[in-house]
């Protein structure tokens, strides 16, 4: 009996150093190569912008769009960093560019595009902002961005900055259309259009002004 004891207190002691020994060796890898016995030890890993251009390199077109592109853009606007748009197709960086000027909401990130006006027009257009129309330096350019605005906002004082005379007819009749206010009609220059313009304020009908010309990044 005695002797029954004392081997049921060796197994008692063997298998709890047996259990013990098991515990102990149960070990995990982490991904930056570390040996822990808790998974839970195991920091997340940390993306790297590398890493993260990585995922980004050699993804298809799908449906004419450059899935790469649109990848590296959204990284560019995720980390506010214009140094990333130069990964991207070069038709596309105008418009990377201008999604970190409006991330960060500074139009003067816009001085780092290679088409400055383009990049100016679209900031404006999308943050409805027509001081920044002001920055831009072609005529052309410049008139789009108002007259786009002055449509956005149904702002009539924006009609008055436009140079070319076409297009501030143009704004002004939309503007007399909006408000049926004749005193917008008077301020055309072309008589076809002032006529136009007055001919249907007085009929209470409505004739689309000619659209402005968009102009694309």
């Amino acid at each position: 009996m005695k002797k029954q004891k004392i081997i049921l207190s060796i197994l008692t002691i063997f298998l709890i150093v047996f259990v013990f020994g098991c515990k102990q060796q149960t070990q995990y890898v982490c991904s930056d190569g570390r040996t822990v016995t808790d998974k839970a030890q195991c920091a997340a890993p940390v993306l790297t912008v590398e890493s993260e251009l990585t995922v980004c390199s050699g993804m298809p077109t799908y449906q004419s769009y450059a899935l790469e592109d649109m990848c590296i853009i959204g990284l560019a606007g995720k980390h506010q960093d214009t140094s990333l748009c130069k990964e991207a197709s070069r038709d596309v960086r105008n418009g990377c560019i201008v999604l970190v000027a409006e991330v960060k909401n500074d139009p003067n990130i816009c001085t780092q595009a290679e088409q400055q006006d383009t990049c100016y027009e679209q900031y404006a257009r999308d943050e409805k902002n027509a001081t920044v129309c002001d920055n831009i330096k072609d005529t052309n350019y410049k008139d789009s961005c108002y007259q786009n605005l002055a449509s956005q906002l149904g702002d009539p004082t924006l009609c008055d900055k436009l140079v070319y005379a076409d297009r501030k007819g143009s704004c002004y009749f939309d503007m007399a259309m909006r408000s049926r206010d004749s005193s917008y009609c008077n301020k055309i220059t072309d008589s076809n259009q002032k006529q136009n313009c007055l001919q249907n304020l007085q009929q209470g009908g409505y004739v689309k002004s000619p659209q402005p010309i968009e102009v694309k990044i």
